[in-house]
């Protein structure tokens, strides 16, 4: 027990003369790169040195990313290097051997290792290389965008659309280097977009191989595109033969954009003649302007006929084709078929006058009307509206009219009326009426009042 005692003594002596004699050397050395994760390109391999007391003839060996022998010298404290490096994406083991000598009364040899592990990385890299955008106020749509990972594979990569009323989101499990990728997307835009460029972006986040994790924006420009649309509504009148007629033509807009200069021709039938050109400018969006095509018919001409209009406004075109028919007219003929008055032998005074309006031609009359030009000494009614006479009728328009003296009197009827094409014409014709004096007929009455009153006289007498 006692021979324990005094081993265990010696030992405690030994450690504590040791550390007494021996100063404290703790050397270390750290190894880090910058940054802290690099990737594949260039990035700094960082060395320091740690020693809390003096050490001398120091040399740093580096073998790995970097082989290169440094005389450090003398020193105590920390001392760093640092050396460039350029890498490719993979793992590498950088070696770094710290030799020195210590100073204990001799100089003695001692040295530390330190053996790092570097990951590098290639950071995935993404880039748009093309947008392609079918998307027209009002309609249904596609976006197609095609995105360049230019980078290190990148995993679990999602990908949101930033800018459009779309589900935008697109989860990719793998994403890998050099690869591309298109975006589609179904875009229904509102009736009141404009044609134009609108910004929009991608937003993407992913992590490489070694679970770093990245974010990208993306930012690029989708076009709302559109066209102008022009769409003819044509109305006419009856159309006859010999004729003349408007026809009105109606362009709207349906399409999406403006047309700008907006020209129609029409490429009128044979036996057409009259405008054929309208200069309607500018048409916007849903909007309607009219051009009103004055036009005539020639004679004989008759049946269904082909017309073209052409419209076309700056960079687009279209052609319609409408088929016109054109009637033949068969004419009316309005003559004065019989004068009478009321009483049979007027005297002056209040009579009435009876014209009868015959229809001898093969169309019907419309808007027939009497207007008697009357002389002087004879007054009173002057106008009278029949309407219509078909082929072969008549009508009776009744004047009453006064006789302030006696005589013969011209009179003149203007007979107007229109044709089943409208057209305004006009017959004059001429008669005679004779008033007789109501005094000289009052004498003619009493003559045979005295020859009565004389054979009466004589048989009372016999």
């Amino acid at each position: 027990m006692k021979t324990f005692s005094l081993v265990l003594a010696f030992f405690i002596f030994i450690a504590i003369f040791i550390a007494i004699v021996t100063p404290a050397n703790a050397v270390n050395v750290y190894v880090k790169t910058i940054p802290e994760k690099p990737i594949a390109g260039n990035f700094i391999l960082s060395v320091t040195v740690s020693s809390d007391t003096p050490i001398y003839n120091a040399n740093i060996l580096l073998t790995g990313l970097v082989n290169k022998a440094v005389d450090v010298g003398s020193f105590s404290g920390n001392a760093t290097f640092q050396f460039k490096v350029k890498a490719e994406p993979g793992v590498y083991s950088q070696e770094v051997l710290l030799s020195y000598s210590v100073y204990n009364g001799s100089y003695t040899s001692r040295y530390v290792k330190c053996i790092k592990e570097i990951i590098v990385t290639e950071k995935p890299k993404f880039e748009i290389v093309k947008v392609e955008s079918y998307i027209a106020p009002g309609k249904s749509g596609e976006l197609n965008v095609e995105v360049l990972n230019s980078g290190g594979i990148a995993k679990n990569v999602k990908v949101t659309l930033i800018g459009l009323p779309v589900n935008g989101v697109r989860v990719f499990k793998e994403w890998k280097s050099g690869e591309v990728k298109t975006l589609s997307y179904k875009v229904f835009m509102n009736e009141s977009a404009k044609v134009g460029s609108y910004p929009s972006k991608l937003e993407i986040c992913c992590y490489d191989s070694f679970e770093n994790y990245y974010e990208f924006s993306l930012p690029f420009s989708y076009k709302v595109i559109g066209k102008p649309e022009l769409v003819i509504s044509l109305t006419s009148p009856k159309i006859y033969s010999d004729s003349s007629f408007t026809l009105n033509l109606s362009v709207e807009n349906a399409g999406e954009t403006k047309a700008k200069n907006v020209q129609l021709k029409l490429i009128l039938p044979k036996g057409f003649r009259g405008d054929n050109f309208a200069y309607l400018g500018d048409i916007g969006r849903n909007e309607v302007k009219t051009a009103k095509m004055y036009l005539k018919t020639e004679k004989n001409v008759s049946g269904e006929k082909k017309l073209i209009v052409k419209v076309k406004c700056d960079g687009y075109s279209w052609n319609y084709s409408y088929n016109l028919y054109v009637f033949p007219i068969n004419m009316p003929h309005l003559d004065v078929s019989g004068v009478y008055t009321i009483p049979d032998r007027p005297t002056t005074g209040k009579l009435t006058l009876n014209l009868a309006v015959e229809n001898s031609g093969k169309g019907i009359a419309k808007g027939v009307e009497v207007k008697l030009i009357l002389p002087n000494g004879l007054k009173g009614r002057d106008t009278y509206f029949i309407g219509s006479l078909k082929s072969g009728d008549s009508a009776t328009s009744t004047f009453a009219l006064i006789a302030e003296k006696a005589g013969k009197y011209s009179i003149t009827a203007e007979i107007k009326y229109l044709d089943s094409a409208m057209r305004r014409h006009e017959v004059n014709q001429t008669f005679t009426i004779y008033v007789f004096s109501s005094s000289n007929y009052s004498y003619l009455l009493i003559i045979p009042l005295i020859v009565l009153g004389y054979w009466v006289m004589r048989k009372w007498r016999s």
